[in-house]
């Protein structure tokens, strides 16, 4: 089955197996089973807490949809203005009760009904709802105890990803000043790092949901936390990747000695973020204390004239020298959580060596 998953992908196989099981528990039972298909197709959902919430909403949706639908269909016959007022006044009283996440099972139940609908309206009414609340419960259940999504190795291969590429875009925006190139041009590879990150914090969010129903261990939890803390401070560091990216690259008197300390700084950052612990080494350390004081030495070089206009004006130099050391200071942090985690590492592992 983790085979087909890996060749199908997971959310298709827990699809046809809703199918499946929804269409032979309706033929076990003599129901339509059309209905109750559509029902368990869209109900899908990326994790069994969402599944479960949604359902809650879903089914009196679609009660109230096939209630609009029976009255309609009752008082008008099947004609296009029924269709029309079943959709709209469905949607309508589930907006109002907000009943969003089941709008769409509800207006398809609405919609299908009046086709397949009998003489005996409350008769069809109560076979429609009974056939769509079997498709949103085996949708759950499927969703619950079949193919449950693993999220870690996701999780971690994107955490490795945006690392790597940001520590690549760090260097090349920083040749960029040297050059006096806008960096503007590596906004889009920017952006692209943002979009994994934003999916990634999603991907967390499901891990976190899907333990309410499935057993974990302290060392998973523990090894969540490790990760979740990992990209709170890559977004920082993204967040300062972001505001030289809208710096202006007309540099005042950027000497050979500034480029240097800037470029050796960004090096050290890249080859930081790389590294699987984030361990600072102390050439690292010896960068950054040179960048610090020259970045001192800018901010007292500003002109006395400058100074009286603008008291906190701050040159294009000492902006982009305030940014590594603001890099810098997260990378400190980012070095102690690789700590951590090593140390837990080795705990769990003597535990495991030395079960006594």
């Amino acid at each position: 089955m983790q085979h087909l998953s890996r060749f199908f992908g997971s959310r298709i196989m827990k699809t046809g197996f809703s199918v499946l099981i929804t269409a032979w528990v309706c033929n076990l039972f003599n129901l339509p089973a059309i209905f109750a298909i559509v029902t368990a197709i869209v109900t899908i959902e990326p994790t069994a807490s969402d599944s479960i919430k949604k359902g809650f909403v879903r089914f009196p949706a679609s009660a109230i949809g096939s209630a609009f639908s029976m009255t309609f269909a009752a008082s008008l016959g099947d004609t296009p203005i029924v269709y029309a007022l079943s959709t709209v006044c469905t949607i309508a009283a589930c907006y109002k009760l907000k009943l969003n996440d089941g709008i769409l099972v509800a207006t398809l139940t609405a919609v299908m009904m009046i086709t397949y609908t009998p003489d005996h309206h409350f008769l069809a009414f109560v076979t429609r709802l009974a056939t769509t609340s079997i498709g949103i419960l085996v949708s759950t259940i499927v969703n619950i105890f079949i193919l449950p999504p693993n999220y870690s190795s996701v999780i971690t291969k994107n955490i490795n990803n945006i690392y790597n590429r940001t520590s690549d875009l760090l260097v090349q925006m920083v040749e960029d000043f040297i050059n006096e190139k806008s960096p503007k041009r590596l906004l889009r590879s920017l952006q692209e790092i943002e979009r994994i990150l934003d999916k990634t914090f999603m991907l967390c969010q499901y891990k976190r949901d899907e333990w309410k129903y499935h057993r974990h261990t302290t060392d998973q939890m523990r090894k969540f936390h490790f990760e979740l803390k990992k990209l709170t401070l890559l977004q920082q560091i993204i967040y300062h990747l972001r505001n030289l990216s809208f710096m202006n690259v007309e540099l005042t008197e950027w000497s050979e000695k500034d480029k240097a300390i800037i470029k050796k700084a960004a090096k050290s950052v890249s080859n930081i973020l790389k590294d699987e612990q984030h361990n600072i080494p102390d050439s690292h350390h010896k960068i950054i204390t040179e960048m610090d004081k020259r970045f001192w030495q800018l901010k007292e070089d500003v002109p006395s004239e400058t100074k009286s206009h603008y008291p906190h004006h701050f040159s294009t130099e000492t902006i982009i020298f305030f940014e590594l050391l603001s890099i810098h200071n997260i990378l400190d942090e980012l070095d102690h959580v690789g700590k951590y985690e090593i140390r837990h590492k080795n705990r769990s592992a003597k535990v495991i060596i030395n079960p006594d």
